[in-house]
């Protein structure tokens, strides 16, 4: 039978402390990090949870028992008796991976003008987009800046600019893949 708990590691410069999975099962230890941080004193060592204390203890407390579900159902219910500390740690990260991956949420503020308009950009021989990155991020005065086309020749930077922009920014923005010549004519 494998008992599984938490244990908060040393703690880095801003004095958060990487929280671990600890696996001990007939004399062996496996150690997983669940890549979250909190402060100590906001972790309850006795019932293996964060405190109310930290603004993220639902969160947190969530993905824990969660985690600590996963690896019940792994060591404690399944048929398969026998595993290595790598098929341990790879199930277990996959696990983590996933529950990361699908409990992701960006929530984009909205740009409202106040004075008119946004200002327009376009980004020509775009590349990754650096430039409209920069364009994107910066605000004065309750002014932005609205992105409204890029171009490469290379169909990689599209791909880039697509995810970034079209599907985790939610812009409208469109990406040509033609030389400037080329889209010059293709616009006249």
């Amino acid at each position: 039978m494998a008992t599984i708990n938490y244990y908060l590691d040393k703690a880095d410069k801003k004095g958060l402390s990487p929280i671990h999975l600890r696996i001990n099962c007939n004399g062996k230890q496996i150690k997983i990090s669940t890549g979250e941080k909190i402060a100590s004193i906001d972790f309850d060592k006795d019932i293996q949870q964060v405190k109310n204390s930290s603004d993220k203890h639902i969160e947190i407390n969530h993905y824990l028992s969660y985690l600590k579900d996963r690896a019940d159902e792994l060591l404690n219910k399944s048929y398969k008796k026998n595993y290595t500390n790598k098929e341990i740690k790879e199930t277990l990260n996959d696990y983590i991976n996933a529950y990361k991956e699908n409990h992701s949420v960006n929530i984009l503020r909205e740009q409202i003008s106040l004075y008119g308009k946004p200002f327009t950009f376009v980004d020509l021989f775009a590349g990754a987009g650096g430039f409209s990155e920069g364009f994107i991020q910066a605000e004065h005065n309750n002014k932005f800046f609205d992105f409204l086309v890029a171009n490469d020749i290379n169909e990689n930077c599209e791909l880039t600019h697509v995810v970034r922009y079209n599907h985790q920014l939610g812009l409208d923005t469109e990406f040509y893949v033609k030389t400037l010549q080329s889209l010059i004519f293709w616009i006249i």
